[in-house]
């Protein structure tokens, strides 16, 4: 699609509020936050191979307010995948288009690793070890606190070591009822939230501080671990192997109670 919309979801932002697209070509272009009753973002986004946005294009809102003494500073960001298989594959030989990239301006950013593979197509699954890291303009952000909130209501938390980075392992809470209700290409949704305080002073428009809090949320989608279907497809083989052979035991066992018909001859 050309023309795509995002919605932030929770607080309303301050007219000071910035937007910023990076590129997948690595440059840069600012974006219009529309403050309606929800605030919204549009995207513009060229069609056809070899374009700038061919890829995948970081999108930031970026709002800043002070609260009593606390500078707080919160980031969004959404990770689009501008690609189509009809314009070729050519970007996969593209090596910086194919990781994830970061913006020196963002105050608070999140930064996770793998997401897609060499043809941009979504490669997260459950179970998978997730490795991220969080920068505070472009710098590793020690001890950043983050929290990781599944759509289904699982949650952990992680701290960043010195160099801003962190892991886990997303488990699985897609539980359907049964096996016939299985869709392998369910998507799960996943929230990253990262927290980062530092002390130091200073003045935003006119206005002093004491401390800053910076925030940044980053969601992204995943799908059943493929052993999942992988092992429901074994389960299907099996039941249709035992069905067969349950089929083949009545056949044989109905054939052997056959009698056959005999001529009997009387001589009288």
């Amino acid at each position: 699609m050309p023309a795509r919309k995002y919605f932030l979801n929770g607080p309303l932002v301050s007219e000071q509020a910035l937007g910023y697209i990076l590129h997948a070509d690595r440059s840069v272009s600012d974006l219009l936050l529309d403050q309606g009753e929800q605030t919204r973002v549009a995207v513009n986004l060229p069609m056809g191979d070899g374009l700038g946005s061919h890829g995948a294009n970081n999108i930031y809102a970026v709002d800043q307010q002070i609260v009593g003494e606390t500078l707080i500073v919160r980031n969004a960001k959404w990770v689009t995948i501008h690609h189509s298989c009809g314009w070729g594959h050519g970007p996969k030989f593209d090596e910086p288009r194919q990781l994830s990239q970061s913006l020196d301006k963002i105050p608070l950013e999140i930064v996770v690793e793998d997401l897609w593979d060499k043809n941009f197509h979504s490669t997260v699954m459950s179970g998978d070890q997730i490795h991220l890291k969080v920068l505070h303009f472009g710098q590793p952000a020690p001890r950043a606190k983050i929290t990781v909130i599944s759509e289904k209501g699982w949650q952990k938390t992680l701290t960043t070591d010195d160099s801003g980075a962190a892991q886990f392992q997303l488990v699985r809470d897609y539980y359907p009822e049964s096996w016939s209700a299985f869709h392998r290409t369910e998507k799960g949704r996943i929230k990253f939230l990262a927290e980062y305080r530092t002390r130091e002073p200073g003045t935003f428009q006119g206005q002093n501080f004491q401390q800053t809090s910076y925030s940044a949320t980053f969601p992204w989608r995943y799908y059943p671990a493929q052993r999942e279907y992988s092992s429901l497809m074994i389960g299907l083989l099996v039941v249709m192997f035992g069905l067969g052979i349950s089929g083949m035991g009545v056949f044989v066992y109905r054939q052997r109670r056959q009698t056959g018909l005999k001529k009997l001859v009387f001589h009288e």
